[in-house]
């Protein structure tokens, strides 16, 4: 049965699989039958070599996608397994880079000797499809060199704690009252100074560092929350929903001891789980909405609530916000920035706080900067608002005397 990694194919003999030069997505595995490879050499086939039932080949384009460096001409009825590039790509994307950097490097050795064989002339466009490789082989290697120093700085900096918890306040609109933070995560490199997270989370998904890392910054958000809870307790006194809320990556959500290590955290900080808000992306639904459904149904049961961050900028299905367990949509900052010269952003927020209320979600609107952006989304019935207008993130500290501060007025 034919599927979108692999399929089976049959061939009679005379027919041609591909031919040198051709577009190179996927490989084959011959299950029965015998084919040949050849090249073109001053204008009359070359047999190379002859496969037969166990053999594969065609592997090289599922590496780099280079043209096709032979042709493969079926002998005697013939029947291949076809693997598509996608079945591969799945787990040479989750490779440590450390393989990718091997595999690309064998491959590189492998095409230079099968040329050095031929005399260097396998097919007429041979210096443009050779350039084209190298070109690719360089990039793969530059890609992986640096993920493995950035692999490397990022263990050392989590070993030596050069991360640090900034806070954000998520503010009433109305009453102006702090109701909660967003943790986010800088990294303090010691020559580079503060490394923002766009440029070190896409590393730590891609080398698996983001379980480590995932797991600190969920147990440093519940320390410090504890902190603000005993130095600040008349504020949650009067909010007992005050929330620290966490953001949590595609790789790190369906990792497996998510949930063990929340619960551990929780206890040992003597937290209530209400006081904890998870933000996921609206892609991390969509992906795998099956296993996103059982995560999540499992933190709702523990008391944890749930945001969906930058709601609007993703899949925006109308279908996931009644089907998960979702206690909250904050509206991306692009729609609350533009709002003012765009009708249509201007728009989408009203849309998107109608809907909100409608099914009882509660609503933050993030990147709010100036006046008059707060004045309308007051005007729109907004909860609660995020941005520099109010408070740009800060340490500890700092976050705690806001507290304080508002605990004593």
């Amino acid at each position: 049965m034919r599927t979108l990694a692999s399929f089976t194919h049959t061939y009679i003999p005379g027919d041609i699989i591909f031919h040198e030069g051709d577009p190179g997505c996927t490989a084959y595995i011959i299950e029965r039958g015998k084919v040949d490879v050849s090249i073109s050499r001053n204008g009359e086939k070359l047999v190379l070599t002859e496969y037969k039932a166990g053999d594969l080949f065609g592997e090289m384009a599922l590496i780099d996608e280079t043209p096709r460096s032979a042709t493969i001409t079926v002998l005697e009825h013939t029947e291949v397994i076809v693997i598509d590039r996608s079945l591969f790509k799945a787990a040479f994307d989750t490779a440590h880079p450390l393989i990718n950097l091997f595999m690309h490097s064998i491959l590189h050795n492998l095409r230079k000797t099968n040329q050095l064989l031929v005399n260097k002339i396998v097919t007429p466009n041979y210096l443009a499809n050779k350039n084209k490789f190298n070109s690719k082989f360089l990039e793969a290697r530059n890609e992986t060199v640096y993920l493995i120093k950035s692999e490397n700085e990022l263990t050392q900096a989590i070993n030596e704690k050069q991360f640090k918890l900034y806070f954000q306040p998520v503010v009433d609109a109305t009453s102006e009252k702090i109701i909660g933070f967003e943790a986010l995560i800088r990294w303090f490199h010691p020559e580079r100074g503060m490394v923002p997270p766009n440029e070190f989370i896409t590393v730590a998904e891609q080398t698996g560092l983001i379980q480590k890392l995932g797991d600190w910054i969920i147990s440093d958000a519940c320390r410090q929350l504890s902190i603000f809870s005993g130095k600040a307790p008349q504020v949650f006194k009067h909010r007992p929903d005050f929330f620290v809320s966490i953001n949590l990556s595609a790789k790190q959500f369906i990792f497996p001891d998510l949930l063990t290590h929340v619960i551990k955290t929780l206890k040992a900080h003597k937290l209530s789980a209400n006081n904890i808000k998870f933000e996921i992306t609206e892609s991390i639904l969509m992906d795998n909405p099956e296993t996103a459904m059982v995560i999540l149904e499992k933190l709702k049961q523990l008391g944890f609530r749930i945001a969906i961050d930058d709601f609007g900028t993703g899949y925006s299905s109308l279908s996931y916000l009644h089907t998960f367990p979702i206690d909250t949509l904050k509206i991306d900052r692009s729609f609350v920035n533009s709002m003012q010269e765009n009708s249509t952003s201007l728009n989408i927020v009203h849309a998107i706080i109608g809907l909100a209320k409608a099914i009882n979600l509660t609503i933050i609107a993030e990147g709010v900067e100036t006046e008059e952006q707060l004045q309308n989304l007051k005007k729109l019935d907004c909860n609660y608002v995020q941005g520099f207008y109010y408070y740009k993130p800060m340490p500890f500290t700092e976050a705690l005397q806001l507290l304080q501060q508002q605990q004593n007025q």
